[in-house]
């Protein structure tokens, strides 16, 4: 039961960028729940997020300054900034919010078991389900959005569905809000900082599940997400940063000879929705400049 978890082991990380005014509701979620620590890490907002946070004055709240080194360079600096006596991490959005009891449910489901490594919970916004988890990326799996839909449905979908309320193990879950060992990060060297924006949450989990650490989705814990507020504050060029993303994680799980396959595919499907109208024509040679390195590149 939630109660019997002991959450001032729990240490928050909250990477933020332009996020003045999605940060406070998160803050104010947490506020409460007696964790250990919560390290906010901007990466460098053009906005007013660093006089926000400044302005709190929430037990164990630190404010972490530094360059832009993504999301994943983030948290690995929030880490490094937490207290040795939390040896639980939670991963979470500043557009995220999660309240101290679910932060207790995903606690118990973490140490459930002894080689869980990192749960999520269920997302939400409003009164409406999100994906939550999925399967680990194959060519299948990504090949899938790229044909017609009458198409793509002979495929393996990755994420589970919104609906899905069991909890189990998983591939990886959504990295808006997770929780995990702290040990299990540091088995693995923590996040690689080579993603810059997208990916970088399953790749760690896949790096986790390589090294015998089990991913696992906590159905009764939930955090209420509306994806886009914080991604609004990401650039054009965020589409990239995810087309690169996924090229480097075929690349170095799935093998150079996939992430080129994958690459040639993209490339074609790309011109023909540019074609169709269906991508703007500068979105287009944008995309296909980091196709072209065909995922070789490391």
């Amino acid at each position: 039961m939630p109660s019997t978890v002991d959450v001032s082991r729990v240490g928050a990380v909250i990477v933020t960028y332009a996020s003045a005014h999605h940060i406070e509701g998160c803050l104010d979620a947490l506020s409460g729940a007696g964790l250990g620590a919560i390290v906010v890490v901007d990466n460098d907002s053009p906005d007013d997020t660093v006089d926000v946070v400044r302005r709190r004055h929430d037990a164990g709240l630190v404010l972490v300054q530094q360059d832009n080194l993504g999301f994943g360079g983030g948290c690995n600096r929030g880490v490094r900034s937490l207290p040795d006596s939390c040896d639980l991490v939670l991963f979470c959005n500043p557009d995220a919010r999660i309240g101290p009891n679910d932060v207790a449910r995903l606690a118990a489901g973490l140490l459930a078991q002894d080689r869980r490594g990192l749960v999520g919970p269920r997302l939400r916004c409003g009164e409406t389900p999100l994906t939550s988890a999925g399967t680990e990326p194959r060519f299948s799996t990504e090949f899938r959005p790229l044909l017609p839909r009458a198409l793509g449905r002979f495929l393996p979908e990755r994420r589970l569905p919104p609906g899905h309320d069991t909890s189990q193990p998983v591939g990886y879950v959504e990295g808006a809000c997770m929780l995990a060992r702290r040990a299990a990060l540091e088995a693995v060297g923590g996040f690689d900082e080579d993603y810059f924006l997208c990916f970088e949450e399953i790749d760690l989990a896949t790096r986790l599940h390589d090294r015998g650490w089990e991913i696992a989705l906590v159905a009764d814990a939930w955090a209420d997400h509306c994806a886009g507020q914080s991604r609004a504050a990401i650039p054009v060029s965020g589409r990239d940063h995810a087309l690169e993303g996924l090229l480097r994680y075929l690349r170095l799980h799935r093998g150079s000879g996939v992430a080129r396959g994958y690459a040639r595919a993209a490339r074609v499907s790309l011109f023909l929705r540019a074609k169709s109208g269906r991508v703007p024509v500068e979105e287009y040679r944008r995309l296909r400049d980091v196709l072209r390195g065909n995922g070789a590149s490391s």
